[in-house]
């Protein structure tokens, strides 16, 4: 057992470990004392450790044969604003009928029994298996700097002489942020990490967040966007957190926050930015298309119930609401080969059409001997119990897809995740196989989202709905082609 304490990426600490449940005090150990270190109070310590403990007994007893000496990584990092430990072995591929078989098996039972914020599953093929857990550090939230001001559920309008002014959002002004939130929101927003002053000061300063803001005469924060990175220097991004304060909507400040957003994209870089669009409005929707962005998928009950909006008609939710997906090209990009699976490539092409993304769609006849790797497939699978949502990434198609598939489906739905989202690539040619055979499952055709994949590229967004009926949900549809878009998800849910 070799232990080193680095800083590479958020890496602190990391342990190479026999697979053996000797040393299996000692990691637990590690874990609890580093993670404390780190932030954690001592019972989301506790919580951690005893995951990592069942993490860990999972590579033990299943990940090696019995005569083997095995060993296993334990990885810990501090992100921004939280720890993440993460478990590595190369040992035995996942045998997924046994898994399927037993509930008492250690992967399905630690995703049951969770107590992570977010945990994700990653099957690396010849590269072997991953799983990342998880823990919010705790700060303080927006309730602690909220006036009786931002408190009131109906605000008096500004001025509307007031003058705006609208510049990048320092890391100094956090606070300022979270009480725009408060007022606009309550407590309902579905990215509670903005409720949080200093974990949105770590994400723009470690380069994940990039903020644009409305400041009145006085100073104050009155309205928000951002552009959210997964890694720093990212080619797209999300944009999202827009809030308006409730005294100044009506000012058209969100089609000004997101032209500035786009020329913070543009000095990056970036090849484009999406966005989410709720559908409890049309607001947000008709800011995406003022500013040329077009619809390239719709993704129903993506929002909790807890989701509400102060001050806007229909706000208060009581069920699950859906959004449009938004993209905007600031770089049309390579040109790239997509494989649409023959049966949505006419609703795909119009989607790149209105892009005017360079993409050369191929047919089925160009890829009928096409076979998935002899080795395991390359899949990540997250889940965020708070909101009821779970993704899985795939990368490459590997001989164990459908059953890899199959099996994390169940244990999500077993976790009463409500939305399971699946992306399949489309410069992958078995994408057109697969599509088919993933419907047969139960998910269906939402769209696409460009640039997503883990390489790089677009991917096919395919959704799962959990004992959730996809009609208690009436939305508020802006153009036509989102209708037509929502029409077409509607269709394929049936099939």
């Amino acid at each position: 057992m070799a232990a080193e304490i680095i800083n590479n990426e958020g890496k602190v600490a990391g342990l190479s470990v026999v697979a053996s449940t000797d040393y299996l005090q000692d990691v637990t150990s590690l874990v609890k004392s580093v993670s404390t270190k780190l932030g954690l109070d001592n019972k989301a310590a506790l919580e951690l450790e005893l995951m990592v403990e069942e993490a860990a007994l999972n590579v033990i007893n299943y990940g090696f044969d019995p005569d083997e000496t095995g060993e296993y990584e334990v990885i810990l990092m501090r992100r921004p604003g939280k720890v993440v430990v993460a478990i590595e072995d190369r040992g035995l591929p996942l045998d997924i009928s046994k898994l399927a078989a037993d509930n008492e098996t250690g992967m399905g039972i630690m995703i049951m029994k969770s107590l992570a914020d977010e945990i994700s599953f990653q099957n690396l093929g010849p590269g072997g298996k991953r799983v990342e857990m998880t823990k919010n550090l705790h700060y303080d939230d927006a309730e602690k700097f909220a006036t009786e001001t931002d408190r009131s559920p109906m605000a008096e309008k500004a001025p509307e002489d007031e003058e705006l002014t609208y510049r990048m959002m320092s890391s100094g002004e956090v606070v300022d942020l979270a009480r725009c939130v408060y007022r606009s929101y309550g407590y309902s927003y579905l990215l509670d990490t903005i409720y949080y002053p200093e974990k949105v000061r770590e994400l723009i300063e470690s380069g994940y967040l990039v903020s644009i803001v409305a400041a009145n005469p006085s100073g104050e924060v009155v309205g928000h966007l951002a552009i959210m990175l997964d890694l720093p220097g990212a080619k797209v991004g999300e944009t999202g957190q827009a809030v308006t304060d409730p005294r100044y909507r009506g000012r058209g400040i969100f089609s000004k926050l997101k032209k500035m957003a786009i020329e913070a994209a543009r000095e990056r870089g970036m090849f484009g930015i999406f966005a989410f669009a709720i559908t409890a409005h049309e607001y947000t929707q008709k800011g995406n298309v003022k500013i040329g962005a077009h619809e390239t998928a719709f993704l129903p009950l993506m929002l909790p119930e807890r989701v509400a909006i102060k001050s806007i008609a229909d706000g208060e939710s009581g069920h699950r609401r859906g959004v449009v997906v938004y993209y905007l090209p600031i770089d049309r990009g390579v040109e790239r080969t997509v494989y649409p699976p023959f049966h949505h490539k006419t609703m795909l092409k119009k989607i790149y059409e209105r892009l005017g993304l360079p993409r050369i769609l191929c047919g089925a006849r160009d890829t009928k001997h096409t076979e998935p790797d002899e080795s395991n497939s390359t899949v990540i699978v997250m889940m965020k119990p708070s909101s009821g949502q779970a993704f899985i990434k795939v990368d490459n198609y590997g001989k164990d897809f459908k059953q890899l598939i199959a099996l994390r489906l169940r244990e999500l739905c077993l976790k009463k995740m409500s939305a399971i989202c699946l992306d399949l690539p489309l410069d992958n040619p078995l994408t057109q196989r697969y599509c088919a055979e993933m419907e047969k499952m139960g998910f269906f055709f939402t769209g696409i989202i460009p640039e997503f994949s883990l390489a790089g590229g677009d991917v096919l967004r395919l959704m799962f709905v959990n004992n959730v009926d996809i009609l208690s949900d009436s939305p508020h549809i802006y153009t036509d082609f989102a209708r037509e878009l929502y029409d077409y998800m509607l269709k394929s849910s049936r099939r």
